[in-house]
């Protein structure tokens, strides 16, 4: 039998997620991306000379616990915070 491959688009936290946890279980994992960074919204911006970090918007502790337990736990949130 062959091996399982899979494509996983957007390398937001969600789609780094489920690439880790798709390799993880053995199988062959593909990830698009459109921008030059990881992270999808969990990003930071410049306004005015000033640094905004918009991830805590999107996904915290408190309104996406599932979420917020999954990227600790598979480190995703280390490379997302690079």
């Amino acid at each position: 039998m062959s091996k399982m491959r899979v494509a996983v688009v957007g390398a937001g936290i969600c789609g780094l997620v489920s690439a880790y946890a798709l390799a993880k279980a053995g199988v062959e994992v593909v990830l698009y991306e459109k921008e030059e960074y990881l992270g999808g919204h969990a990003k930071t911006v410049s306004f005015d000379g000033v640094d905004f970090d918009l991830g805590f918007m999107l996904w915290n502790s408190i309104f996406c616990p599932k979420i917020d337990t999954e990227s600790r736990t598979t480190k995703i949130i280390d490379v997302c915070l690079m």
